[in-house]
């Protein structure tokens, strides 16, 4: 059985396809009117080292593999099977007749524009060493953020990470065994890096018309044969994730492949012969054959390919301010959505922190609504502001009911099919109020542009079930995972539009491993926030930071928060002083009790003698003088919840045990985002 074989990046050089270009010249034209240049002359004449630049590389391989094919299958005819490395898969289906020359290019032409936007990342090939062995030097060197790009041969594996990691790799393996080649790339290719594009690609490949193959074609993400239904996704979801080269040649060669054609080029050959070798000397494959490679990958996870991202997690925004701009804009990067903490900014501040955030980072990241504060005013304009920068992501929290401003927020950008394309995550502590969130549109709603439309889809597409006391006057409710899921399987059950996805947060999150476990209880994804306040680019002194990851498990306890003191409502915190937990409690029975005054006040101060521990100074004492009861109560409101923070910090349910992890760990803090991400949700192709 015969198979032909497409090379990728990497074979490029200057006067490649001088020889053909002549003889097809209604193929050159197609080129040529699509790109916007001459193939001819980028091939022949490389101005400028175009042809190492991978705007131009990728197209220019296509076209020259699709010409050499059409050469070649007029002298031997079409073979019976064919594979493609990395950009090479796309001259393979088009030999297999998936797609015609011009679809071709336009696909390869916007493939290759958006890989080579994503910067700050390279490859590096690891020659002389196996798998087993690339992965023992990968931990040995304590590095973080290296994985695994290409498959290519036994004793060759390419990996993707920073240019400063894989130069810092490279210097560890200085002196030992294998050598480390730093390949001259735009990016980190078929890395985690690459997700941001991911979801682009696939929008783009929906568009697109394919065809079933003539012959089978081997797919780099699965190393089994295209399958028309699922061809535009694994394409897509290549361009992060791995090229499994060895697989592709070892089904091949145990489907009776024994005469493999690289088509005009030499560098996949030395590879095939590799695993051919290794491969009869062992009688079997080098790694699992191909059913059990691809039970032993664990898949990208279905929340992560619906929403572009590289982990099935998300960091939620805070009530102190520190999730700022530094620390959304470097998760976004990871392909983590975190949320903008917006509760003590203004609207020109947001605004401007919009603009900055959508320099480079549009439609990446979220934005925090947190309802109670002296914000909820604002709100409407804030969604405003969203619509108008193109937020596509809010989450809400505390929030009883939808707000009109967020109905119109829902349906201000919709998709060709007209599904929305703001997304907006819900917080829930209990089911009461549940409905109206996850309830079509068009039942809460009975406007024109509503009706017009036909609105079938819900107010959100998450709900996250928190399990720990936030703005609580009683204990968490009991099974509520089990009644949310129950409600959220009903709403599905009678909508076309899709699925409700489901988060979960507090204490079924404690460590590295137990995150995976969290999702077998029947959750799509993760939410944590309260341990990235010790990642360093959270908005907190150091020394606040340092503080909080030396604290003992007693240090976290329900606290009133002051939110609804009418309702004595108390939420998880992290109590870095006790005097301010009793202050707290005994202004909230004085609230309770209808006492407030300010010789009560004053009483309560003669108790605390160190007056730079007093949560109401003798200074706002004083301002009460004259004062109703009411506005008495208002001012004390106002400035206790003011004056919890930094000595109480409300938090999320994991962050006791996660800070314990990290701890027991024995982790330097501040940690950088990104690393801390890592720790808590390794990627599925990071090496830890």
């Amino acid at each position: 059985m015969k198979a032909f074989l497409f090379p990728g990046q990497g074979s490029q050089r200057k006067g490649m396809g001088a020889e053909l270009f002549s003889r097809y010249p209604e193929y050159i034209k197609i080129a040529d009117e699509v790109l916007g240049y001459s193939i001819a002359q980028l091939c022949q004449e490389d101005p400028n080292n175009r042809l190492s630049q991978t705007a131009y590389t990728q197209p220019a391989i296509f076209v020259v593999s699709a010409l050499n094919y059409l050469e070649l299958v007029n002298q031997e005819g079409a073979p019976q099977i064919a594979a493609g490395h990395s950009i090479g898969e796309y001259a393979a289906l088009f030999a297999a007749e998936v797609m015609d020359f011009t679809t071709g290019i336009h696909i390869v032409k916007k493939r290759a524009e958006l890989m080579s936007t994503v910067r700050n990342g390279g490859l590096a090939a690891v020659i002389g060493l196996e798998l087993d062995e690339v992965k023992a030097r990968i931990i040995a060197s304590g590095l973080l953020g290296i994985e695994i790009a290409n498959f290519n041969s036994p004793t060759q594996i390419v990996i993707g990470a920073s240019i400063e990691t894989l130069q810092q790799f490279a210097t560890f393996n200085q002196g030992q065994s294998g050598r480390i080649v730093i390949l001259r790339v735009s990016g980190a290719f078929h890395t985690s890096q690459m997700r941001e594009v991911q979801s682009t690609f696939l929008e783009f490949l929906n568009t697109v018309t394919f065809a079933s193959p003539k012959f089978p074609v081997i797919s780099n993400y699965t190393a089994r044969p295209h399958e028309l239904g699922t061809l535009a996704d694994n394409l897509a979801s290549h361009v992060a994730n791995p090229v499994r080269w060895i697989e592709c040649i070892e089904y091949m060669a145990q489907s009776g492949v024994d005469n493999f054609t690289e088509i005009g080029s030499s560098i996949l050959t030395p590879m095939v012969n590799d695993i051919r070798i290794q491969l009869a000397q062992s009688k079997s494959a080098i790694l699992p054959s191909p059913v059990e490679a691809l039970a032993s990958f664990v898949p990208v996870p279905e929340f992560c390919r619906n929403f572009g991202l590289s982990k099935p997690m998300i960091v939620s925004g805070s009530e102190c301010g520190a999730m700022g701009i530094e620390l959304v804009s470097s998760l976004a990067r990871q392909g983590v959505l975190s949320f903008l903490d917006i509760a003590k900014l203004s609207l020109e501040t947001i605004e401007a922190a919009l603009v900055k955030l959508n320099a480079e980072l549009i439609g990446k990241y979220g934005v925090s609504l947190i309802s109670g504060f002296e914000y909820n005013a604002q709100e409407e304009a804030v969604l405003a502001l969203c619509q108008r920068y193109e937020v596509r992501y809010i989450e809400l929290k505390g929030h009883a009911k939808p707000s009109v401003a967020l109905l119109r927020y829902r349906l201000h950008a919709l998709d060709s099919d007209g599904k929305p394309l703001n997304r907006v995550f819900l917080h829930v502590t209990s089911t009461e109020g549940l409905g109206e969130f996850v309830r079509p549109l068009a039942e809460l709603s009975t406007t024109a542009e509503v009706t017009e439309l036909q609105v079938t889809f819900p107010v959100v597409d998450a709900v996250c079930v928190a399990t720990q006391p936030w703005r609580s006057t009683s204990a968490p409710e009991t099974g509520l995972l089990t009644k949310v899921q129950e409600c959220c399987a009903a709403v599905q059950a009678r909508l076309p539009w899709g699925k409700l996805w489901l988060g979960l947060s507090g204490q079924s999150i404690t460590e590295i491993n137990s995150v995976q476990a969290a999702l077998g209880q029947g959750g799509d994804f993760v939410s944590v926030s309260s341990v990235f306040l010790m990642s360093q680019e959270a908005i907190l002194q150091d020394s606040l930071k340092i503080a909080l990851s030396e604290v003992s498990p007693n240090s976290f306890q329900p606290v009133p928060d002051w939110v609804y003191p009418a309702f004595a409502t108390t939420s998880l915190s992290c109590v870095l002083d006790e005097g301010m937990v009793d202050q707290a409690k005994t202004l909230q029975e004085l609230y309770l009790k209808d006492t407030l005054q300010t010789s009560s006040l004053r009483a309560l101060n003669k108790l605390l003698p160190d007056t730079t521990n007093r949560m109401l100074p003798e200074s706002f004492i004083d301002a009460c003088e004259g004062m109703s009861k009411f506005e008495i109560r208002t001012a004390v409101k106002r400035k206790v919840q003011t004056g919890l923070f930094p000595k109480i910090i409300h938090c999320d349910g994991s962050f006791p045990l996660l800070n314990e992890w990290l701890a027991k760990r024995g982790q330097a803090l501040p940690i950088p985002a990104q690393q801390l991400a890592e720790l808590i949700y390794p990627d599925n192709h990071f090496l830890h």
